[in-house]
């Protein structure tokens, strides 16, 4: 009971600090239709404006796989992620073109990968199919042991299988 009343009081706070942000980048960037920070999507796919090609993208980071937004956790995921996004300088390496013209990336945030972030934190998983950042796996298992993020819950849907499922 414990751990649900601080989930929520999370919940609240992050959904507090995003209607700030939300309200400051629309404030600031309303007679641009050029997306200058992240917009996600999840918490590994967001958009953004891509100058080279005059136009905004999809991007998918890699290694990894964020709750759905349908799926318990999603939300919370997503807008953790986003806010570091909105808070930190953050540079991304595009690596290729996946099946669904997003652009597969690795992302840093002040020079620290955010794929370990996310999986540090637990507010997503390792994507075993995809992942070719071995050092993840350790991290995620640090994270589950101390039961960040996803870890609270113990009967959560990986979200492969969620996405197979539904």
């Amino acid at each position: 009971m414990e751990k649900m009343k601080k989930f929520i009081l999370l919940q609240l706070l992050t959904a507090l600090a995003l209607i700030v942000l939300i309200f400051v980048y629309l404030w600031t960037f309303a007679a641009s239709s050029k997306i200058v920070k992240p917009l996600f999507h999840d918490g590994d796919t967001f958009k953004l404006y891509d100058s080279s090609l005059n136009k905004n993208v999809s991007y998918r980071i890699m290694n990894i796989d964020c709750p759905e937004l349908k799926q318990f956790y999603g939300i919370n995921a997503r807008d953790s992620i986003q806010k570091l996004f909105y808070t930190s300088n953050f540079r991304i390496n595009k690596v290729h073109i996946d099946r669904y013209n997003r652009i597969l990336c690795e992302v840093f945030i002040d020079d620290k990968r955010i794929d370990s972030i996310i999986v540090s934190n637990g507010w997503g998983y390792v994507y075993p199919k995809y992942c070719n950042y071995q050092k993840l796996y350790l991290i995620q298992n640090y994270a589950k042991s101390k039961q960040k993020g996803v870890w609270m819950y113990s009967n959560l849907k990986l979200p492969w299988d969620f996405r197979h499922n539904n």
